[in-house]
């Protein structure tokens, strides 16, 4: 992805400086998704076999539930319809400390 024309389209600015500013928060979620691509790699990606858009497609299908609690003013995260690949997930981005156990 990184090697390829970067996806800046579309754009919905006019001056510079907010195209400018466009374009920064694109290269930085390319690395966002680099950098997460790289720690998921040996756990998900080469275990299970699959790719890294495959991997984007159940991130997006995720549903994570969020709840507080009238008693306390932590909050609680459930994700809905964890399977396998998805542990793997959240565990290879130490994400279960958002996740209780169930």
């Amino acid at each position: 992805m990184l090697k390829g024309p970067v996806p800046l389209r579309p754009i919905y600015h006019w001056k510079d400086r907010r195209i400018g500013e466009h374009c920064f928060l694109m290269f930085i979620l390319l690395l966002v998704h680099r950098f997460l691509m790289e720690e998921i790699r040996e756990s998900v990606l080469e275990e299970y076999g699959i790719g890294g858009e495959t991997v984007l497609r159940l991130l997006r299908e995720l549903r994570l539930v969020t709840s507080k609690s009238s008693d306390t003013n932590e909050p609680e995260f459930v994700v809905e319809d964890r399977g396998a690949i998805e542990n793997a997930v959240i565990q290879s981005l130490n994400l279960e400390r958002f996740v209780p156990d169930g």
